[in-house]
């Protein structure tokens, strides 16, 4: 009972408790001056008063309270409350109403037992009204009998009370009509009223206990044989979900789980056939297109997995599966483009999708922009840094930024993970030839300066090179030497930017880039890289400034705004969101 959102009523069960079968408490006659006499509450055990009872309750009222706190702050991080716009308070009553004489019933009479009973999205008037009828006939019954039969209302007001916070007055997220494992604490009461009532009301007749003896074992068989029934549809998901849609009318949740089952069996026809009597029923049901997707994409039917995952998208703008599923189809279609803005799309409310980022990164990487493949490699690695593909993928990205020791850095840690990977054996051999030529390249260049000091190029050359070995300090010393025979090289100016960035060194960074926009003051990329300088130095508005004048000259790489880190201090502004949410329209 502890393990289940039912001790939310333990305080209320417990003082039931006390009044019967402990008779800690109980109803008592007192006379009135008319000469008619009215029940009450009292405390049979001397030294025991009503302050102590509820006193005694007060621990089990705190773990209560922190259950039902627990159980909000889960609906609101993860479910959304359902509103009463979309389910009304009136249909909730009246749900809630009907739901406890099904209860009731299903109780007696266990046939059309189901995992999942759909929300209705009316109910008759009738029905409600007999529900009515029903409760206020059995409690009227149950108070009248109160003294001469206590575990009547004992049992009733444990059955009302405990099946309370699963009737959906407040709920979230898919809410049943009903659920048979909501009744399994709750029917004790009813249970417990009936094994103490039937020898009771019968006492008259004088049944012998021999009788009762021959019916237990009847009444225990039979439940025995209808449980073997139930469990056989247990058997799998296929054969439970199959009995679902046969018990239940209208479940288009359980015509969609149905055709997902298919799915994974391979059964893709089959899927389609459940998922399209889901969507029949509720049009409107993301999840559904979502899983026709992939109905679709197993019969290799591509262009109906692209309108499915579409549709889903355009039903739940949020769905982060379908965004990533959607853009792999559409990378695989060459629509590189596209694809991009729906894994971007899915990292923006699922920053941790390894899948979504790995896929990302290697569109960047296709398309030649290494430096966004690497952080997005990198990214993934945060959160899965087991994964042999992705740390290969680094490496082989690294390598083609000539990042050679970094590169064999990945590639060793990939064998590390998968000994024999041929890949990492390969860029290993790869990165170690390149270092000695580059080395080889060094001694050279460095010989040729000697004799040729003003040689930009060569100047530049050993710039480069050093750069790739990892060696900034020296990098940086040839690209200024560089610098200073050739001042109006933007190249040379842009490494320098880069390194002393890398370095922190920001004021020299920002010197070498307003250098590069005096020569060239319409360069957006001028303009926006000197907006990350700022945001680095949390210079806001002076970030906002200089983004606002790249954009204006036609700065439009997205992905760069939405995943460049120096931008980080940016993002809380009025300005990026301004021009994100323009950017996805």
């Amino acid at each position: 009972m502890m393990s289940k959102p039912i001790l939310m009523t333990l305080p209320f069960v417990l003082l039931l408790l006390d009044y019967w079968p402990l008779q800690r408490l109980s109803l008592a006659e007192h006379d009135i001056a008319d000469g008619t006499s009215k029940s009450f509450l009292k405390i049979p055990y001397k030294g025991i008063s009503i302050q102590r009872l509820v006193l005694e309750k007060v621990p089990f009222l705190a773990i209560t309270c922190s259950s039902f706190i627990t159980t909000l702050i889960m609906f609101r991080n993860h479910t959304a409350i359902a509103d009463l716009n979309v389910i009304s308070l009136g249909l909730r009553v009246s749900n809630a109403l009907v739901s406890y004489v099904k209860y009731l019933k299903k109780l007696f009479l266990p046939y059309d037992l189901s995992l999942m009973y759909p929300y209705p999205s009316s109910i008759p008037l009738w029905e409600v009204v007999g529900a009515v009828l029903i409760l206020l006939g059995i409690s009227i019954i149950a108070i009248r009998l109160a003294r001469s039969m206590p575990y009547l209302i004992t049992g009733w007001l444990w059955f009302l009370g405990s099946l309370m916070p699963f009737l959906g007055i407040v709920q979230g997220g898919l809410w049943p009509e009903m659920a048979d494992r909501y009744a399994y604490i709750t029917s004790i009461g009813i249970l417990q009223a009936v094994i103490w009532g039937v020898p009771h009301l019968t006492a008259r007749w004088s049944i012998s206990t021999k009788i009762y003896a021959a019916l237990m074992p009847c009444l225990i068989f039979s439940c025995m044989a209808i449980t073997w029934h139930q469990v056989g549809y247990w058997k799998n998901s296929i054969k439970l979900f199959q009995r679902v849609v046969t018990a239940t009318i209208d479940n288009y949740v359980a015509h969609n789980i149905l055709g997902f089952e298919f799915s994974k069996r391979g059964d893709y026809t089959s899927a389609i056939d459940q998922i399209h009597e889901a969507i029949r029923i509720n049009p409107n049901y993301a999840p559904a297109y979502f899983n026709l997707g992939v109905a679709y994409l197993g019969l290799n039917n591509i262009p109906e997995a692209i309108n499915a995952y579409t549709r889903a998208i355009q039903i739940d703008p949020q769905y982060v599966d379908a965004h990533i599923n959607l853009g792999l189809l559409l990378s695989g279609e060459g629509r590189a483009d596209d694809a991009i803005k729906h894994f971007m799309e899915a990292l923006k409310m699922r920053s941790t999708s390894v899948e979504a980022r790995n896929n990302l990164a290697n569109i960047f990487l296709t398309k030649g922009k290494i430096d966004s493949a690497i952080y997005h490699y990198q990214k993934a690695l945060e959160y899965d840094s087991q994964n042999i593909d992705i740390r290969n993928n680094l490496g082989a990205a690294l390598y083609g930024l000539g990042r050679y020791d970094e590169a064999e850095e990945e590639f060793n840690k990939t064998l590390l993970l998968k000994p024999q990977h041929e890949g990492a054996l390969k860029g290993i051999k790869l990165a170690r030839e390149r270092k000695r030529e580059i080395n080889g390249a060094m001694v050279h260049l460095n010989e040729v300066l000697r004799d040729e000091p003003d040689n930009f190029t060569v100047c530049y050359k050993l710039a480069e090179l050093y750069r790739a070995r990892g060696r900034t300090n020296e990098a940086i010393d040839h690209y200024e030497k560089a610098l200073l025979i050739n001042p109006e090289s933007e190249q040379t100016l842009h490494n320098l930017a880069i390194l002393y960035a890398a370095e922190e060194d920001f004021e020299r960074a920002l010197s070498s880039l307003q250098k590069m926009r005096g020569l060239n003051p319409d360069d957006p990329d001028v303009y926006y890289n000197i907006a990350c300088i700022y945001s680095r130095q949390g210079k806001i508005d002076e970030a906002v400034e200089n983004l606002s004048g790249a954009i204006n000259r036609g700065f439009d790489n997205q992905d760069a705004l939405m995943t460049d880190t120096d931008l980080k201090n940016v993002r809380e502004t009025e300005y990026y969101r301004s021009i994100i949410s323009g950017g996805n329209n």
